[in-house]
C-alpha cells in the first residue's frame, strides 16, 4: 500500500531550479537520472528506467509506462506477498498469498479506502495482464517500458 511504497525522491542540483515530478516513478529511473545530473555519458538504452530530467519540460509528454513494486521479503511465502502495478492513476494490487485482488484510483482515493474492484472492469483487465506480464518474466525488466 501507499504507506510502504510511497517515498518522496529528492534531488539537490547546484544551480538548477528545484521542480516536481508529479507521476509515478520507480527505483530503477535514479541511475539514469544521477547519470544526466552528473552529466555522464554512458549508453542510456541499456538501463532499465528514465532520466526524470525528461520530465521536467513544461511540454513533456505524460508519462504512460506501467510501474510494478512487489511486496515480500526472503521468509515470505510466496516471495512476493503482495504486488502492485500502476498505470496513469490507477492501482492494481495482487495478494499472492489468497489470491486477492483490489483496484484505486489513487487521484480520488489517495488512502486507498475504496476498492474499486467491482467496478472498473476494463481497467482491471488491462492492469491484470500487465501485472501476469511482469511477474511472468524470469528476470523482470523494465525495457520493455522504456520511455524514449
Amino acid at each position: 500500500y501507499e504507506e510502504s511504497v510511497h517515498v518522496p525522491l529528492l534531488f539537490y542540483i547546484p544551480g538548477v531550479s528545484a521542480a516536481r515530478v508529479d507521476t509515478t516513478v520507480a527505483l530503477v529511473d535514479i541511475v539514469p537520472t544521477v547519470l544526466d545530473a552528473l552529466s555522464i555519458p554512458g549508453h542510456r538504452d541499456d538501463l532499465d528506467g528514465i532520466s526524470l530530467f525528461r520530465l521536467l519540460s513544461p511540454d513533456a509528454p505524460r508519462l504512460s509506462r506501467p510501474v510494478f513494486s512487489i511486496l515480500g521479503g526472503k521468509h515470505a511465502k510466496p516471495k512476493r506477498a503482495l504486488s502492485a502495478t500502476y498505470l496513469g492513476t490507477r492501482k492494481y494490487i495482487l495478494n499472492n498469498r489468497t489470491g486477492g485482488e483490489e483496484l484505486y484510483d489513487l487521484r480520488k482515493d489517495p488512502d486507498e479506502s475504496e476498492n474499486l474492484f467491482e467496478e472498473e472492469s476494463a481497467q482491471l483487465d488491462e492492469l491484470r495482464k500487465l501485472a501476469r506480464e511482469f511477474a511472468a518474466e524470469s528476470s523482470p525488466g523494465w525495457n520493455k517500458y522504456h520511455w524514449k
